[in-house]
């Protein structure tokens, strides 16, 4: 758990401050209600990703929620320095890929030390444009269980894709928001998830995690 419910603490305290429900938070951050209310009860902690974006609706730095630093607002004295971890970098994904033969490329990229993630990928495709387009950086967890509308790298029929991840009964749905892929309807055991999408590079800039 993160230190000390500390995070449950200053969630619940800015989020009444900023005069924010549970709901509308939930709703914003793209999550569960129930979610929200397990933070602030300090039973679940969020993804590094979720936590990202909760800082942004909430307009506060991840230190603050953290309770590395006391100032809720997001300006540059309220900053501090975020330690750094690097991970491996590569260019792209075969479906024989796993953690082992990812973490022996020579190349390595800066993420938040906080950030639970085993690689950064250089997009080559433009599968999730606008979303994710083209030269992007993408920070990848494997092995982590995909929720509704996750990003995902998925593997179908030997084939790699990145696509939204969606499931309706036992129907896995793999959306684009790009017109030119359609959707790919399969059953659950017809694919393998190589990763969730955690966040990218320029969004890791915009919440201040990276300079």
């Amino acid at each position: 758990m993160i230190s000390e419910n500390k995070l449950a603490e200053r969630l619940e305290e800015i989020r009444k401050i900023r005069g924010i429900s549970r709901e509308k938070l939930a709703q914003q951050v793209e999550i569960s209600t129930v979610s929200i209310y397990n933070y602030e009860h300090g039973s679940q902690d969020p993804s590094a990703s979720v936590l990202a974006r909760m800082a942004a609706v909430l307009n506060v730095s991840v230190d603050y929620l953290l309770g590395n630093i006391d100032k809720p607002d997001r300006d540059e004295k309220s900053i501090a320095f975020v330690p750094s971890k690097r991970v491996p970098l590569i260019s792209a994904i075969s479906p024989k890929d796993t953690y082992e033969s990812i973490s022996k490329s020579a190349e390595t990229f800066a993420v938040p030390e906080l950030f639970d993630v085993d690689f950064a990928l250089k997009v080559s495709t433009d599968e999730m444009d606008p979303i994710i387009k083209p030269s992007d950086v993408i920070l990848v967890k494997m092995n982590l269980r995909a929720e509704k509308g996750d990003i995902i790298i998925v593997i179908v029929d030997d084939k790699v894709f990145l696509r939204e991840f969606h499931y309706y009964d036992r129907l896995v749905v793999l959306r684009s928001p790009n017109p030119k892929y359609p959707e790919i309807e399969i059953q659950s055991h017809q694919y393998h998830p190589l990763g969730v999408v955690i966040s990218k590079y320029e969004e890791l800039k915009k919440q201040d995690l990276l300079k």
